[in-house]
């Protein structure tokens, strides 16, 4: 447990980033078509969700060598020229269809809140009552807006800052009634975010092995207490770093493998 997450583990989640991301993707899709068909052969993906805490998770790892190679300005404007371009493309085609071929089309105020991503924020009355049809864009925008703040405030105080978030995540509905899906998503994913970017510091070595060794210890604990008062999106959160390392061991094993054969 100490060794989780060695140097060497750590190497391989950064060689193998690409293409965990790319079965992340894969999980998150495959769900999707579960939810949609309930078809018995997709039953396995039921928890496919589990993709997106993956990605938030490396997202929180890899924003931290961007952030580090470039200045702020590059920073922000690479990340948005990723992002809006396909977002806004999606939003018009999907304004079209509705005017076209839906029973209820979308209206202008709707669709200038789901463009905006203001819908994710309560405004609008698309999705009857969900608000708004991408939960995922508009949250991950805003992490990646407070992302040099996360990251000089983890490499101060991460430790503390992950465990106040878990605990927030765990209890927060016990304390704020009827919150929304929506927010749901992102509120239990703030935790694994962190943990990203505490992994970028340990590699690269400007957090002792002691502060590792106590964020580890950490998880299992988090989890036995999601599972009593939390939703499930923070269960899985919690299980994303266990199924990250079996992922990147995996994948190293298969280039080793690759190697030895050529």
């Amino acid at each position: 447990m100490n060794q989780m997450f060695s140097n060497f583990q750590l190497k391989a989640i950064s060689n193998h980033r690409d293409a965990i991301y790319g079965i992340s993707i894969i999980l998150v899709i495959l769900y999707h078509c579960y939810c949609n068909s309930k078809n018995y052969l997709l039953n396995p993906f039921a928890e496919g969700f589990i993709g997106v805490d993956i990605f938030i998770l490396l997202s929180g790892y890899g924003l931290c060598f961007s952030y580090n190679s470039r200045t702020i300005k590059e920073f922000y404007v690479r990340r948005l020229l990723r992002i809006l371009p396909v977002y806004f493309t999606y939003n018009i085609l999907y304004a079209l269809v509705a005017c076209f071929c839906l029973k209820s089309p979308l209206s202008i105020e709707d669709f200038i809140y789901n463009i905006t991503t203001l819908s994710y924020y309560g405004l609008g009355t698309y999705g009857e009552g969900n608000r708004c049809f991408d939960w995922f864009t508009a949250a991950i925008l805003l992490l990646y807006l407070l992302f040099p703040l996360s990251y000089k405030m983890t490499l101060r105080r991460g430790r503390e800052i992950f465990i106040i978030l878990c605990l927030f995540a765990i209890f927060y509905h016990r304390i704020i009634p009827d919150v929304p899906w929506r927010i749901d998503c992102l509120v239990c994913r703030l935790p694994i975010f962190i943990f990203g970017i505490l992994l970028y510091h340990y590699r690269e070595e400007k957090l002792g092995f002691r502060n590792r060794r106590g964020i580890i210890l950490f998880l299992p604990i988090f989890l036995y207490f999601g599972f009593i008062y939390s939703t499930w999106f923070f269960q899985t959160a919690m299980i994303a770093p266990f199924l990250l390392i079996i992922m990147s061991c995996f994948l190293s094993l298969i280039e080793k493998k690759l190697c030895i054969d050529v």
